[in-house]
């Protein structure tokens, strides 16, 4: 209902009364983009700490692995794809890697 609300949806049961209380309360409307951001902020975290984003730890490798295999699911064209340029943008920006087993021959090839 609340997608139909900011749609300007006039059809949507919930008034904006009752919006205003769940946002006092806390109430997360877009639960998957909240859970990214948490693990996104996880990552720096892990970067700012190791320095890299190849994930030793099991949890979060997971997450990271996942979003590896979201990015080369949009670059095939797979609509179904969760990856955003927004999402792309931010982990860019703190020298994800994309390509875990390609990256550690570049870096060989470079020093050649």
């Amino acid at each position: 209902m609340y997608k139909q609300l900011q749609k300007d949806d006039l059809s949507s049961n919930m008034i904006e009364n009752h919006i205003e209380n769940l946002n006092k309360l806390g109430f997360e409307w877009d639960f998957h983009q909240n859970q990214w951001n948490k693990r996104y902020k996880e990552l720096v975290t892990y970067v700012e700490k190791c320095g890299h984003t190849r994930v030793l730890n099991l949890s979060l490798g997971n997450w990271a692995c996942r979003q590896r295999l979201e990015y080369k699911q949009l670059k095939k064209g797979d609509l179904s794809s969760k990856m955003t340029s927004d999402r792309i943008e931010s982990l860019n920006k703190i020298g994800f890697v994309w390509d875990c087993v390609a990256e550690p021959r570049r870096k060989i090839y470079a020093t050649l």
